[in-house]
């Protein structure tokens, strides 16, 4: 056996058969290489999808989360190849990688262990992949931020060797231990990694005993893999940053007789490690919290600008410090009203904002604060004050918003209407089968401002409406479609023609997200039984809930009723000028149903007459497209509506089986409010 490559797994199983795959991807004969994961316990069902997968793989499942050194050290001992390579799971490897790199090693015998260049996943490079051995002195630099001023000095910028050329082939300290190739004799007088040292730290300790030993540590850039840093822990960074200065701090402890002043130093470092916590304590309570201080900060700017028009211009009077305590109460009330309805619209989750579920938003929290104050007689204000207020949020609300996007989308020339500009605008690079089924999965989804703006390939695929054009010109597309998101499918390109993509998209300053292979395409909630050995899938389809059903007809009746009402002297006027004109169309299922229209040429007005038959059942505010008995039957699924989830796609009733599968009132009202805004 000629190489044996050990993977630690933690809950990334996606990670890790997509390394996987890379490997076998790779120049290697696979005849002279084994493959070995040592997985720490994880929750992902990591163990089974390798063993369906990928049966061949040794594989190693740990009770408990043993840590990275431990379980390194457990692959060490299975490992029967000349070289060992321990590598990261989140990683994607080149073709040439493990050919290059070790005929490098068979050529240099001082060499006892390399790594290549590391990229990050927007084709950045991670400089960790070539630094000096920590010193009290270069961490003190580190800590205070020195190194990013000067990352080209000598002196402050040792850390990482930032003042290395990284397309140069270079003898350093360390290397990073997301990529470790070393020889097999170098492992036996070395000995195995530290196993106090649970996660972090320990290839820089590694790589200090291998320097003692006197052999040499490279880092090659003639060849690069892609790093996705932190998949494992991403996401507790306080833990993580807690723990790598614990890890620190652990070094410095066992090598500290090497170093004079170690003592003075131990108290800035210590102190410095006190401050990252702190820090990242903070960065990760804020990366929670900061969309609704700013939007509190927002109410309180529209307040304050609405308090003093209506008194100036109403009263004609300054503000005394009674009308402010008198209004902050009422700022208090809109503000606690303001996340009341964040909660039930949830405008806050991710990726979740636009423009209809921020008016929808801002609708609930005056109608939840009229209310509290309307039975509070010392809340005697006029109305007219908090319905100001209301209105001018909307543009600090979404400017702030407006101000982030511009600067994160450096590379984009224009942003297109306002209506879309919280779109998340997707790109899918692909256009075989199985990716147009994964972006009709992805296009489906209405409610999570996601638009598909189309495909792009090597090749020209005409029969695909929203292909967009080749690959080659990317650049003139992202620009000209306004795109913010790049998609590929796993496995549709090498290795090769990934790294070329990344550092593509690195220019457009856009970051490349991969579906993973096997990814269910089939839309709604699955749940599998089992039935004498045979998998049944069973759809849980919210629609049908007894409750919901309820909530929809009610929502229907009530506002059918209302507009019903208020357009009465609309209805007359047309009536008596134009009339009315009878047509079928196909309702529920296989039955035909007639709906009546106005003769007129104003679209709303002429559709008025549709709310007679949302009223009486037949058709809806929200459902299938509107189509005429002469076409073939489509046998609907719902009742033809006003508006539709077809509609805002422009595409055909695919679409009804998203909505019946994810139904709620607030995904009715979305609809209806993006629909008005078209």
């Amino acid at each position: 056996m000629k190489l044996s490559i050990i993977i630690v797994s933690y809950n990334v199983k996606d990670y890790v058969k997509q390394c996987i795959r890379s490997i076998y991807n790779s120049t290697l004969d696979s005849s002279t290489y084994e493959i070995i994961v040592i997985d720490n316990d994880s929750h992902d069902d990591t163990v089974k999808e390798l063993k369906e997968n990928f049966p061949e793989l040794i594989i190693k499942s740990n009770s408990k989360n043993l840590g990275f050194s431990k379980a390194v050290n457990i692959g060490i001992g299975l490992a029967k190849g000349d070289f060992i390579s321990i590598i990261n799971p989140d990683i994607i490897l080149g073709k040439e990688t493990f050919a290059k790199l070790i005929d490098y090693l068979n050529h240099n015998k001082k060499a006892g262990c390399i790594g290549p260049r590391i990229l990050n996943s927007d084709g950045s490079i991670q400089h960790s992949c070539k630094r000096s051995l920590p010193t009290p002195i270069s961490a003190l630099w580190r800590l205070l931020g020195i190194d990013k001023v000067f990352p080209k000095s000598k002196i402050f910028g040792k850390y990482n060797l930032t003042y290395l050329d990284i397309n140069k082939t270079h003898k350093v300290d360390a290397i990073s231990g997301a990529f470790m190739l070393i020889k097999r004799n170098v492992v036996k007088e070395v000995g195995l990694f530290d196993e106090r040292f649970f996660m972090f730290g320990e290839d820089l300790d590694y790589c200090y005993r291998i320097n003692q030993k006197k052999y040499d540590i490279v880092y090659n850039p003639t060849t690069e893999i892609i790093h996705y840093k932190g998949e494992s822990v991403k996401q507790a960074p306080y833990n993580m940053v807690n723990i790598f200065y614990s890890a620190m701090l652990i070094y410095f402890d066992k090598y500290s007789s090497n170093h004079r002043y170690w003592r003075f130093f131990s108290f800035f470092i210590k102190t410095g490690l006190k401050i990252h916590r702190s820090a990242a304590f903070i960065q990760l309570l804020l990366s929670k919290v900061y969309s609704l201080i700013l939007d509190s900060i927002s109410i309180l700017i529209s307040f304050s600008f609405s308090i003093y028009f209506w008194y100036s211009f109403n009263y004609n009077q300054n503000i005394t410090v009674s009308d402010i305590s008198y209004h902050g109460l009422l700022i208090i009330n809109f503000l606690i009203s303001w996340y009341v309805a964040s909660i039930i619209t949830r405008i806050y989750r991710r990726n979740h904002f636009t423009q209809s579920l921020l008016f929808l938003t801002l609708v609930i929290t005056f109608l939840f604060s009229s209310t509290t104050t309307y039975f509070i007689s010392y809340f005697a204000y006029s109305r007219g004050v908090l319905l100001l207020a209301t209105f001018l949020s909307v543009f600090p609300i979404m400017g702030w918003r407006i101000i982030i996007k511009i600067f994160a989308n450096r590379n984009v020339k224009s942003f297109g209407s306002l209506k879309n500009f919280f779109d998340r605008r997707i790109l899918i690079i692909g256009a075989d089968k199985e990716t147009i089924k994964v972006g009709d999965k992805i296009s489906s989804n209405p409610y999570n401002n996601i638009k598909l703006i189309g495909f792009i390939d090597t090749e020209n695929f005409s029969n695909i409406d929203t292909f967009l054009g080749k690959i080659e010109y990317l650049d003139d597309i992202v620009i000209n479609n306004n795109i913010n998101e790049i998609i590929i499918r796993e496995g549709y390109y090498d290795s090769s023609k990934m790294f070329s993509l990344i550092k593509l998209l690195n220019k457009l300053n856009l970051s490349l997200k991969i579906i993973p292979k096997g990814d269910n395409v089939i839309l709604g909630k699955g749940v599998i039984e089992e039935i004498n050995g045979i998998d049944l899938l069973s759809y849980e389809v919210s629609f049908l809930e007894r409750n919901n059903i309820l909530i929809k007809r009610i929502f229907d009746l009530f506002f059918s009723m209302l507009l019903i009402f208020l357009s009465i002297p609309i209805q007359i006027i047309c009536l008596a000028l134009n009339g009315i004109s009878k047509k079928t169309i196909w309702g529920l299922g296989e039955h035909k149903i007639d709906i009546y229209y106005f003769k007129t040429k104003f679209k709303f007005i002429r559709m008025i007459p549709l709310l007679y038959s949302i009223l009486f059942g037949r058709t809806s505010f929200v459902g299938s497209e509107i189509l005429d008995s002469k076409e073939a039957n489509p046998n609907n699924i719902l009742k033809p509506g006003m508006t539709g989830i077809y509609k805002l796609n422009k595409n055909n009733n695919k679409y009804d089986y998203f909505y019946l599968e994810n139904y709620s009132l607030l995904l009715d009202i979305e609809i209806i409010f993006k629909t008005l805004r078209i």
